[in-house]
């Protein structure tokens, strides 16, 4: 996922095309973490009011509500949940990227 707010908005760059991602861009060799809370609170209601009132073109949300709603094994929880320990143990375990070159810089 690229988070179009950290794009550097200049003109070759499309910025938004969709609300996870830009088009055109050159990506960095490290990753980074948004904690975001999307399914934080009644979740459910907010897709259910987004989708009511047509308030975005893609259909994420109604997908996520037809999935949270439909009866199958929709879950939110991972299957075992991990305490937050930094950014390294994220690299260590996979989960983020970061190049060796970017490693050594930052030390």
């Amino acid at each position: 996922m690229s988070k179009h707010s950290l794009v550097r908005n200049i003109t070759r760059v499309q910025p938004m095309v969709h609300p996870h991602c830009a088009s055109r861009v050159r990506v960095a060799d490290v990753t980074g973490l948004l904690r975001h809370y999307k399914l934080a609170g009644d979740y459910l209601a907010r897709d259910r009011a987004s989708v009511a009132n047509g308030t975005w073109e893609h259909s994420e949300d109604a997908k996520r509500l037809a999935a949270a709603t439909g009866g199958d094994a929709f879950r939110i929880a991972p299957a075992r949940a991990e305490v937050y320990a930094g950014p390294e143990v994220l690299v260590d375990q996979g989960f983020l990227e970061a190049s060796e070159a970017y490693r050594r810089f930052i030390r």
